[in-house]
C-alpha cells in the first residue's frame, strides 16, 4: 500500500520494559485521509529475532446511512484495541509496531514470538465482542519488513 506521510509530530511513549519512541503522522491516499502510528526506529536486533511473526489485526468500521462513522462502532474498535494492547503488553507475547486507520479500516501491526499463541490471544479477545469485524492475519517477518516500510516511506 502506497502512502504519502506528512509527519505531523514526534510522540515519546514510554513501554513497560522497552523505552521506544513513537511517531504519528498523517498522510492521505486516494483523497482519503491516512493516519498513522509507529515506532520511530526499529527494535533491536535480539528483540527483532525474537518476535519474527507478524499479525496484521484489522477493525472495518460501520457506516450510517449518511456516510458518517458509527460512533457506537467507533467506542468498541476503541475498547476492542485497549483490551487487545493490554493483554499484548501483560503476556509479552507481542511488540505494536505500526497502527494505520484509512477509510473504513484500523490496522494493528504486531510482532509476535509465537502464531499459535497470538491467534488465540486474538480470538480470546474477539470473543468478548460479539460480532466483531475483526480479523488476523499472520505471516514470518524476521526482517521486519512491515516496519521497516512505514519508517522508509515516512522519511524516518
Amino acid at each position: 500500500m502506497a502512502l504519502l506521510f506528512c509527519p505531523s509530530a514526534n510522540v515519546a511513549a514510554d513501554l513497560p520494559g522497552n523505552e521506544a519512541k513513537w511517531w504519528v503522522g498523517t498522510g492521505e491516499r486516494n483523497g482519503r485521509p491516512v493516519i498513522v502510528r509507529a515506532l520511530g526506529e526499529l527494535p533491536a536486533p535480539a528483540e527483532r529475532a525474537a518476535h519474527s511473526w507478524v499479525a496484521k489485526i484489522s477493525w472495518i468500521y460501520t457506516r450510517l446511512p449518511d456516510g458518517k462513522l458509527s460512533r457506537d462502532d467507533a467506542a468498541r474498535a476503541f475498547e476492542f484495541e485497549n483490551m487487545l494492547a493490554a493483554r499484548m503488553e501483560e503476556s509479552g507475547l507481542a511488540l505494536e509496531a505500526v497502527s494505520v486507520t484509512i477509510d473504513d479500516t484500523c490496522e494493528w501491526t504486531y510482532y509476535a514470538s509465537d502464531k499459535k499463541r497470538i491467534i488465540d490471544l486474538f480470538e480470546a479477545v474477539k470473543r468478548k465482542f460479539p460480532g466483531a469485524p475483526a480479523s488476523i492475519e499472520i505471516h514470518r517477518d524476521r526482517q521486519w519488513s512491515e516496519l521497516k516500510n512505514v519508517l522508509e516511506a515516512s522519511g524516518k
